[in-house]
């Protein structure tokens, strides 16, 4: 069974593998009506009588048609496992004169020990948001949490929510996408 989650994720990414389960179910369900009928033929000549022959042909058919719900709840089982396969999301954050995700601010040091980030082109951060899979990411956010820091600025609120503040500091969390 644990071989199950590489195989689902093999079908997600290869087109030709998602085709083979169709073409195999279809073969399948061809086969299962082909034998079916052929069976309820079989019960109606071999049968003793009229009764017997409609007997049979119905306990044949119920056969088929459950052993079709069976397959058609696995098909079922096998296209949840792959709608519900998640986005790969990578998150960059560039600021002018850092490299991406590693910022280096020029700071001067205040009376009271705490270190301030001196007002420079180097405070402009761009955040850029990449899907690197073909599944949507619907409802997408993304939280920046400031550690060991905050800032003071205004925010466009139809694209940044605050969601933690410290009064004596200033904004420690924002949050871009869906509202907090």
């Amino acid at each position: 069974m644990s071989g199950l989650p590489d195989r689902i994720a093999r079908l997600r990414i290869d087109p030709d593998r998602r085709q083979a389960p169709v073409r195999w179910g279809g073969i399948t369900i061809g086969g299962i009506m082909a034998f079916s009928a052929v069976l309820t033929i079989l019960a109606f000549i071999f049968a003793p009588d009229l009764a017997s022959g409609i007997g049979f042909a119905t306990l044949v058919l119920t056969g088929a048609t459950l052993l079709l719900a069976v397959i058609a709840a696995a098909v079922a089982i096998l296209a949840y496992a792959l709608s519900i396969a998640t986005p790969d999301l990578a998150v960059r954050v560039r600021f002018p004169f850092s490299q991406a995700n590693n910022p280096v601010f020029d700071a001067e040091q205040l009376e009271d020990g705490s270190v301030k980030a001196t007002s420079f082109k180097q405070l402009d951060m761009v955040l850029d948001l990449r899907n690197r899979s073909e599944y949507s990411a619907r409802d997408a956010a993304v939280i920046i949490r400031f550690n060991g820091m905050a800032f003071f600025s205004k925010l466009d609120p139809e694209q940044w929510v605050i969601t933690d503040f410290a009064s004596t500091v200033g904004i420690t969390a924002i949050q871009w996408g869906c509202r907090a």
